[in-house]
This record gives C-alpha cells, structure tokens and sequence, in this order.
C-alpha cells in the first residue's frame, strides 16, 4: 500500500484512475476509499478524473441483447393488411349505422324513432295574442304618456 500514496500523503494520479476504473485489489481500493474520504485534495482530483469525458466501454453483448429486446418490426404486407382490416371494420360500422340497417338486423322497430313535425298551430294563437297584447300595452302607455305631456 506503500506505492499508492506520494510522499506528501496523496494518491498518485494512475492510482486515481484504477481507482475510478476498478482496477485495485480490494485491500487497495479500501485504502484509496479511506483517504479520500478525509482529503478533499486527493477527492477533487478524483472527480476531476471521473470529469475527463472518457466514456467508458459497454459490457459484452450489450449491443446484441438490445437488438435482443427490440420489437421485430413488421413486414410492409404485414402492416398493409393490418390497415386494411382496420378500415374495412370502420367503413362497415358506419354504413351499419348511418343506413338503418342496424335496427333491421337487430329487429327492433322503434316507433318513436320516426319522428313528425309537430303542428305549430296552438303555438301561432298563443304568439298572436301575446303579440296583440303586447301592442294593447305599448299603445296605453304611449297614451298615458301623451296625456302627461298635455
């Protein structure tokens, strides 16, 4: 453990970087843990190692086993047909629905599902005389007004 450590007290900069990358025994790697917890030197000079934006390899087969666990994509057949079935059932749906055939194969006739137009005539005598009424009120205050003003 002597050869890790500078004579002023410090890890030398290669044991640094096994240290960063793993590759001390584990009685060497507890020491290195050790005086880095109670240096801040050696500790700022470690992260300044971990900082050198040297990108660390992927582990074997990790290129294969993501290839792996991709979906298969589909075939252009494949995906053609599928859109076809799609929008067959779509188009049969709305024929179904905007023909009236879905009440016939379903066997339900619903009356009150033929709708008539209502007759307006009760509604054009209530609207005529609320109308005239209306007028008669209109005309007396008018009146009342006049015969203020006189």
């Amino acid at each position: 453990m002597n050869g890790l450590f500078l004579p002023d007290g410090h890890v030398e900069n290669q044991v640094l970087l096994d240290f960063s990358e793993g590759k001390l025994g584990p009685e060497e790697m507890l020491g290195v843990a050790e005086h880095l917890g109670s240096c801040e030197i050696c500790a700022e000079r470690l992260a300044e190692a971990f900082d050198s934006g040297k990108p660390s390899a992927p582990p074997a087969g990790f290129a294969e086993e993501v290839r792996r666990r991709l979906p298969q994509r589909e075939t252009g057949a494949e995906l053609f047909l599928y859109s076809a079935r799609v929008v067959l059932a779509a188009c049969a749906a709305l024929f179904l629905v905007f023909s009236g055939t879905l009440r016939t194969l379903a066997g339900t006739q619903n009356s009150y599902l033929d709708i008539t137009a209502p007759g307006f005539s009760a509604v054009e005598q209530i609207s005529s005389r609320l109308n005239g009424f209306s007028q008669q009120i209109l005309h007396w205050e008018v009146f009342q007004h006049a015969e203020k003003k006189k």
